[in-house]
């Protein structure tokens, strides 16, 4: 599975690093490889666009799938694949996203609870 480009052009190794190293993605990730390009928070719940480009589920849905159905780094259409991805319930990168918690629990833990408020203040 190809994984994430996570920013800008110095930090697209994720991809690169899971194919030239086998399991190099246990390797923790720095800050810069954890944080979404779109609202530069810790990537929360990360969406791995075909593109390889990754954002949180929430700036996903925010960006991608209601404004315009392109990744909002390379413009690259992805309504095809959203469509299929929602139906399989399967939008979430479970791998980057443990990889992300194992790597930054704490920063994680803040945004979930952040986030948590958010929703409940409406």
């Amino acid at each position: 599975m190809k994984m994430a480009a996570v920013g800008s052009a110095k930090s697209t190794g994720l991809g690169q690093r899971s194919k030239t190293r086998p399991g190099a993605l246990a390797a923790p990730l720095t800050l810069e490889e954890a944080r979404c390009p779109v609202c530069s928070e810790i990537l929360l719940e990360p969406v791995t666009m075909p593109c390889g480009h990754s954002v949180c589920l929430h700036c996903f849905q925010r960006t991608v799938k209601l404004i315009s159905l392109c990744c909002p780094l390379c413009r690259l259409r992805v309504s095809s694949w959203a469509r299929k991805q929602s139906r399989e319930k399967s939008l979430v990168n479970t791998e980057l996203w443990e990889l992300v918690r194992l790597s930054h629990p704490e920063r994680c833990k803040r945004r979930m609870e952040q986030r948590d408020r958010e929703i409940a203040d409406g």
